[in-house]
């Protein structure tokens, strides 16, 4: 561990070199899985209702983590402090094509740590990655302003926020019966651009580029990224439930039930029920086409662990569904595609220099 003083404040900064990163105690393709969730446990990620909502799958879900680092589809970055411990870490998966997704990032005090780990997710890896992604809460003050603040350096053109009700929806299958729309299980040819267009239109170019909806080979059902999850002896699909208006029909509705291996995000986000329902559509069709498209939605989760489903929508929807479906808590995505990932490192060194030069301040006048 070098001396942390000013003059080396500012040498890191102005580099950001891997090998900087690495004199300060950044490593990464960590593989020691049960000693991560220790450190989860330790800081307090691991809290009690979250432990609760794990439930008896814990040492299942640690299973998949240890087959999905052994074909790179996870990958562990962590900081280890003087005493050889860890104070920081943060995980990177694969979820679609060239989509991966970062979460958890858990430290202790020391905001080197925490940077040092975010900003080695910014170093160039041996896959092809075109979008990166980050689920947060907007009341995790911490959390909202390192994320949430990100698309004033990307630019709207390269990133976006978008805002969830996540739900919890029991597996209970009502047989409801639609009274404006038909559900239509898959995407065939006669509806791929409409389909194409309908997504834009309503969560926007960036979602639907990182999500690879835009993509003219049509791999929507993630076939080519289920190949290497199989692999790994896991899974991961993509399966798509339309909703089509009776009277119109179009599109005014979709469900992307995205399924993988249980707990690779903590609040099971690898296996959410993200609904789309057109927002011009007056309340009574939205819930309609609502409760449709998440029954409909049930099929693909007969094999799912949970006696319920992660469902997020926007915040109109909240109230659509009644009983079976309770909210849990607000969430946010942030999205960042490959021509921002240069702005992102931007967006940490800027964040992270106040943070850290202040807090190097503060103790050298012995307050920390």
């Amino acid at each position: 561990m070098v001396d942390q003083g000013e003059n080396k404040t500012m040498e890191i900064f102005d580099n950001c070199s891997k090998k900087s990163f690495i004199d300060l105690g950044y490593e990464e393709n960590i593989k020691n899985v049960h000693e991560i969730f220790q450190m989860y446990e330790a800081r307090g990620f691991l809290y009690p209702q979250k432990k609760q909502m794990l439930g008896d799958h814990l040492s299942f879900i640690e299973k998949n983590w240890s087959r999905a680092i052994d074909q790179r589809l996870i990958n562990i970055i962590a900081f280890k402090g003087q005493d050889n411990s860890f104070d920081a870490s943060v995980v990177e998966w694969r979820t679609v094509g060239g989509g991966w997704l970062y979460q958890h990032l858990v430290a202790n005090q020391n905001p080197w740590a925490s940077y040092c780990v975010m900003r080695g997710t910014c170093f160039e890896s041996e896959f092809e990655k075109r979008s990166k992604q980050n689920w947060f809460r907007p009341n995790n003050k911490y959390a909202n302003k390192l994320f949430g603040s990100a698309v004033d350096t990307i630019g709207g053109d390269r990133s976006v926020v978008i805002s969830y009700a996540y739900l919890k929806a029991k597996r209970i299958i009502l047989n409801y019966e639609a009274v404006s729309c038909v559900t239509v299980h898959g995407v065939d040819a006669n509806r791929a651009g409409e389909f194409r267009a309908f997504v834009v239109s309503q969560r926007g170019m960036v979602f639907a580029m990182a999500e690879e909806i835009t993509e003219t080979d049509e791999d929507w059902e993630l076939s080519r990224v289920n190949v290497d999850y199989e692999n790994a002896g896991l899974f991961r699909r993509r399966h798509i439930v339309l909703a089509v208006d009776k009277r119109r029909d179009c599109i005014v509705g979709v469900g992307l039930v995205y399924r993988g291996p249980l707990g690779l995000n903590f609040s099971f986000i690898e296996n959410r029920l993200d609904l789309i329902v057109d927002f011009n559509l007056d309340k009574e069709m939205r819930v309609d086409v609502a409760r449709a498209l998440l029954d409909a939605s049930f099929q693909y989760y007969s094999d799912f662990e949970l006696d319920w489903i992660p469902l997020v929508v926007d915040n109109a929807s909240i109230d659509d569904f009644g009983h079976g479906v309770d909210y849990l808590r607000d969430y946010k995505q942030l999205i960042w595609l490959q021509s921002g990932f240069n702005l992102f490192g931007a967006h940490l060194d800027k964040f992270y220099k106040k943070i850290i030069t202040r807090w190097e301040s503060k103790r050298e006048f012995g307050n920390v």
